[in-house]
């Protein structure tokens, strides 16, 4: 599924946009010649998860509704054991987000909402940015910004972990600026159609509950069963470690 678009509808961003979370690169206006290159550089696009009928409301999921192997036998699962562990998102050997070689495809789900300015999420990029590095080049992967949209770079789905993808991530992370509300119900959505091995998510806030219903029941009905993962950026998010229980069973990683 490599360079597939997973969503139905999207919104490139133009110069100028105002699209939340996206920011134009060497900010103000610019020439004709200034134009033609931030027409080049700028890669994020507005996206809606494709074939998704209305939220309608979905009876409770329960851990004892699982039908993920929660034993953890022949799950391929990231540094951290099973469960909850608390780290620093650091770079280097230590990176709790490196995923090992057997895992085949890793999408990063990262919350770009008003509340993560600052150094918060400059610490998330650059530990994604560096787990994205260490890489081969056999594995895929694939980022996806929320607030209250979801974003991904144009043209969607996974990308090998070339010299040459890795080269251009630093400048493409740099275009994304933390605003607005939180939503993460569309990132998910799309995040679990491009069909990862794995998805790590974070978040520095709660969301509603019955984002983890919808996903969770999507995850189940697919067939795919990923396993999600869940980084929690401030106190400890109660969604984000129901979504990692209810999906893989996943990790549930909290950091300040």
């Amino acid at each position: 599924m490599a360079n597939q678009s997973p969503g139905g509808s999207t919104g490139s961003q133009t110069p100028g946009s105002q699209t939340p979370g996206a920011q134009t690169p060497g900010g103000g206006a610019a020439g004709s010649a200034g134009r033609s290159r931030i027409t080049q550089v700028l890669t994020w696009e507005v996206v809606r998860p494709a074939g998704m009928g209305p939220d309608t409301a979905e009876s409770a999921i329960s851990m004892e509704d699982s039908e993920t192997d929660d034993d953890g036998k022949d799950r391929k699962s990231f540094q951290l054991d099973a469960g909850t562990a608390v780290s620093a998102l650091v770079t280097g050997p230590k990176n709790p987000l490196i995923v090992p070689p057997e895992v085949a495809s890793v999408v990063y789900v990262i919350d770009c909402s008003s509340s993560m300015e600052g150094g918060r999420f400059a610490k998330v990029t650059t530990a994604v940015r560096d787990a994205i590095q260490q890489l081969n080049e056999s594995q895929q992967y694939a980022v996806l910004f929320f607030n209250t949209q979801a974003m991904q770079i144009n043209g969607g789905g996974l990308r090998y972990a070339t010299l040459s993808n890795k080269r251009t991530l630093a400048a493409e992370l740099a275009q994304i600026a933390p605003a607005g509300g939180t939503d993460p119900t569309d990132a998910l959505l799309i995040a679990l159609q491009i069909q990862p091995e794995t998805i790590v998510v974070f978040s520095d806030g709660e969301f509603d509950e019955h984002v983890v219903q919808r996903v969770t029941k999507l995850n189940r009905s697919s067939g795919l069963n990923c396993q999600i993962n869940c980084v929690g950026l401030s106190s400890q998010i109660s969604v984000l470690r129901t979504l990692a229980q209810l999906n893989g069973p996943g990790n549930y990683l909290q950091t300040n």
